[in-house]
């Protein structure tokens, strides 16, 4: 399986879980939706599990173009958001207000990518101009894969009257210190000991990304959503 496939996959999860459960939907009153926030756009649904507590699996999927030049290259980037978490909403006063725990899959990511040129005149000021297509600069900077979360939030009592409802939540997912792999590109090959030095330019550059993306360990969960019902 692909990592691309994987998030639209774990989508579906949701869906599959309100088919098992649609015999006992009248009297459990599983409640279903979509939620866009800042881990992305996905399908919601929450499970009662007493008068105070339910569980809730949601998903989100997004990806936004930018340029990313914290180390003095112009990087294109692109970031990645994939999640699927399942959560346990506790009610306190049994009513809309929440405290939830959880955590599960997290694929979010930054791809970036640029002209190898970019990287050696940073180290080598005086080189000459480079033909266009003298090759890319490029990598990718991931967390960890299983993540916790924690937060509050509103909505979604266990057991209520209205059918249609809405969703906020705040919270953090921790994905701790962003790990980049980086390489290099050429269209053509280059002698060994050139390589060598390109090689270690781009390891070098490797160790400055993973020191800038320190202070990215916390994703910010900010998600506003719609459910009803079943």
């Amino acid at each position: 399986m692909s990592r691309s496939s994987l998030p639209f996959r774990l989508a579906l999860v949701p869906l599959a879980l309100v088919a098992l459960l649609a015999p006992a939907r009248a009297a459990a009153q599983v409640a279903v939706g979509v939620q866009a926030g800042t881990l992305g756009i996905g399908p919601q649904v929450a499970v009662p599990l007493g008068d105070r507590t339910a569980a809730r699996l949601v998903a989100g999927l997004y990806s936004h173009e930018t340029t990313y030049d914290e180390t003095g290259i112009e990087y294109d980037a692109e970031a990645e958001l994939r999640s699927a978490l399942l959560l346990l909403d506790f009610h306190p006063g049994g009513g809309g207000f929440r405290l939830t725990l959880g955590g599960g899959w997290n694929g979010t990511g930054l791809d970036v990518s640029a002209p190898v040129e970019e990287l050696l005149r940073r180290e080598v000021p005086d080189l000459p101009p480079l033909p266009l297509d003298a090759g890319t600069v490029h990598g990718r900077a991931e967390g960890q894969t299983l993540v916790p979360y924690a937060g509050l939030g509103f909505g979604g009592a266990p057991r209520g009257r209205g059918r249609w409802g809405v969703s906020f939540d705040l919270g953090a997912v921790y994905h701790g210190e962003p790990e980049v792999e980086l390489g290099t590109s050429l269209p053509f090959a280059l002698p060994a000991q050139l390589q060598r030095e390109l090689d270690l330019i781009a390891a070098d550059e490797e160790a400055r990304l993973e020191q800038e993306l320190r202070d990215y360990t916390w994703l910010p969960v900010v998600a506003l959503g719609i459910t009803v019902r079943l």
